[in-house]
């Protein structure tokens, strides 16, 4: 906001506070939220005092204690500027901002363990928040790890791409001088050189099983996915596109099927009916991932369908049930403790400056076969 000398005056927000607080509050708020960003200088005494009709004592001592507060900083002859002041606390304070939307132990929940272990082992605390896809929620958790200060944060954004709300996100850490490292999703849009990315080889992952699958005879091959615009599901639609292609299958419309959405508990029995009852059923089902291939699984063993003859069943992540399933799963490992790992220490290494420049992370995927192929 441009704040000058011609500005007509403006009523203060938070009324119900002390005129000194509420100016305190809107400044610290214009702070956090990064529209006043790290170094920058913000609008002067005499022109906050026009602004908003009050005495140069009440903005003097609004903007004296976010100087204390390690928020603001004065240079004499200069005027005052935005300043993230951390405390050693402050330093060890690490964001983790996710989009979990399911129930039940999956991918992310994984990623996250792995994520506090490695922090908890080098004496960093983590700052845990979950948006579930809410862009609104989000922006106010990110304003929140601005507020308390961390150091840095690993980010797993809104997954439906473009979305102008995960660059926003970023740029607001990025303001009060957070290094940030995304995981799970390659944004090409943000050009920012201390924005890192880690990644799994989605699409090679995707690429492997189907060849492999082919190689093993199966020529009616179906995939379950869900919404193309989340940069995963994205990236294992073109692993078995690829895949078939190479190999001169077709795939039919009636074998590319979108999940319905639901609960995560119940995604797949509704497609694994459809692909069923079809005149010709495919003889190979390939899933999105693991927690959908488990539910046809379970559904298959509770109607006396027997996999992998009548059908069989792959899926994607190599969670542990996998292993564990009747049958059990044919599936592509991801790397998932590893994801976490990297990403954390690339972030660490960011924070100590003894990082080198790597902007993209992709860790390999393995093919795991077991019984359901």
């Amino acid at each position: 906001m441009s704040i000058g000398p011609e500005t007509t005056p403006e009523k203060l927000p938070g009324k119900d506070l002390p005129r000194y607080a509420a100016v305190r509050a809107m400044l610290q708020e214009k702070i956090i939220s990064g529209e006043y960003a790290l170094g920058q200088q913000i609008p002067t005494e005499l022109a906050l005092c026009k602004h908003y009709n009050l005495s140069r004592k009440t903005v003097h001592r609004a903007i004296n204690e976010l100087v204390a507060d390690g928020f603001l900083f004065r240079r004499r002859g200069s005027g005052t500027f935005v300043k993230f002041k951390r405390s050693t606390e402050q330093k060890n304070l690490i964001g983790v901002l996710t989009s979990l939307n399911t129930i039940g132990y999956g991918a992310y929940d994984q990623i996250i363990e792995s994520i506090q272990t490695e922090a908890k082992k080098q004496g960093y605390e983590i700052l845990l928040y979950n948006n579930r896809q809410d862009s609104k929620t989000a922006y106010e958790q990110a304003a929140q790890l601005n507020k308390q200060k961390a150091i840095g944060s690993l980010f797993f954004p809104i997954q439906h791409t473009p979305n102008p709300n995960n660059l926003q996100i970023i740029q607001m850490l990025r303001n009060t001088g957070q290094h940030v490292v995304v995981l799970d999703m390659l944004l090409d849009d943000c050009d920012d050189p201390d924005v890192s990315f880690v990644t799994a080889q989605n699409d090679e992952g995707v690429y492997q099983l189907t060849k492999h699958l082919i190689e093993k005879g199966y020529k009616r091959i179906a995939f379950l996915t869900g919404d193309s615009t989340v940069y995963t599901i994205n990236q294992r639609e073109q692993g078995f596109r690829r895949g078939m292609s190479e190999a001169g299958l077709p795939i039919p419309n009636e074998y590319f099927l979108m999940t319905a959405p639901r609960e995560v508990s119940s995604q797949g029995i509704q497609e694994i009916q459809v692909l069923l009852a079809m005149r010709q059923p495919p003889e190979v089902i390939i899933c999105l991932h693991d927690m959908i291939a488990l539910n046809i699984l379970n559904y298959c063993q509770e109607n006396n369908i027997d996999v992998p003859n009548t059908i069989a069943i792959a899926g994607f992540d190599d969670l542990e049930p996998a292993a564990k399933s009747t049958p059990s799963l044919t599936t592509v490992h991801q790397p998932l403790n590893e994801i976490g790992r990297t990403a954390f220490n690339l972030l660490i290494d960011k924070l100590n400056i003894t990082g080198d420049d790597q902007r993209h992370i992709e860790l390999p995927c393995d093919l795991i076969v077991r019984d359901s192929c």
